[in-house]
């Protein structure tokens, strides 16, 4: 079934601990009736697959977690494709080393690929978040770099590509000064380009995470993907507290040339 429109979403849920995921965040993602969601710093916790993974199974998605058990600090990636899109296809799947006592090098980032075909077309889906261990520092500058470096080798050829995540790079305020390498700079803007791969940076006055100025949430397809709705945000304004997500919800819709 060709669906001209794919609606895409992702969103940075910060599931920091282990206790309850909030109910309201698979509310939040059904109601948007998305064709890919691609869920960031998701966290097995006591309650994820009843009050988030089954309900969103049970709108007709099906979602791919990473098949890690859960372990203290470590953050993984949720894909859900809706089967209008999938059906019962097999799927590839690839997943990076989780990190595990290698934060300090920054070498892999968060990351869950998925590959399937639709309409005889080959998909790949990607969900990733850069990991941050500062908020400063040229070591923490390399630090995210070489994990930006390290998911661009593991994006293939030839094929449409959808990348959803938090890249903890924004290009606002002071992130795009001159002297600051923290935003889409020529070095990674060589990285994109030499795959043939596009940032798509939300536009409006919402940014993400929330009250910060900054935009740290994108988009990054090919040339086989066109964007038929540019990306945007939404803040939810869902209150605060413990494994309350603290970034807005990043929408936008895309067609497929190839």
């Amino acid at each position: 079934m060709y669906i001209e429109s794919l609606k895409l979403l992702h969103w940075n849920i910060n599931q920091r601990y282990a206790y309850n995921t909030p109910t309201f965040v698979a509310d939040e993602i059904i109601k948007y009736k998305a064709h890919i969601v691609v869920l960031t710093e998701f966290n097995k916790t006591t309650n994820y697959y009843d009050d988030l993974v089954k309900r969103i199974e049970d709108s007709e998605y099906r979602v791919f977690i990473d098949s890690r058990p859960r372990k203290e600090k470590i953050r993984q990636v949720l894909i859900a494709i809706h089967k209008e899109l999938i059906n019962n296809q097999p799927v590839k799947i690839t997943e990076l080393p989780d990190n595990e006592n290698n934060i300090d090098n920054g070498k892999f980032p968060n990351f869950m690929r998925v590959d399937f075909n639709y309409c005889n077309q080959p998909i790949t889906i990607i969900g990733t978040r850069i990991r941050i261990k500062k908020s400063s520092g040229k070591e923490e500058q390399l630090r995210r770099r070489k994990q930006f470096k390290t998911l661009m080798n593991f994006i293939p050829e030839d094929r449409g590509i959808i990348i959803l995540g938090d890249f903890n790079i924004s290009d606002q305020g002071a992130f795009k000064s001159p002297t600051s390498e923290w935003h889409f700079d020529k070095h990674y803007k060589n990285e994109l380009n030499q795959r043939g791969l596009e940032v798509k940076i939300p536009k409006g006055e919402i940014c993400s995470p929330v009250d910060t100025g900054l935009k740290m949430d994108h988009l990054i397809i090919n040339k086989i993907i066109n964007v038929k709705k540019y990306p945007y945000y939404e803040d939810r304004n869902l209150g605060e507290g413990n494994n309350v997500p603290d970034h807005a919800i990043l929408i936008a819709e895309v067609g497929i040339t190839g």
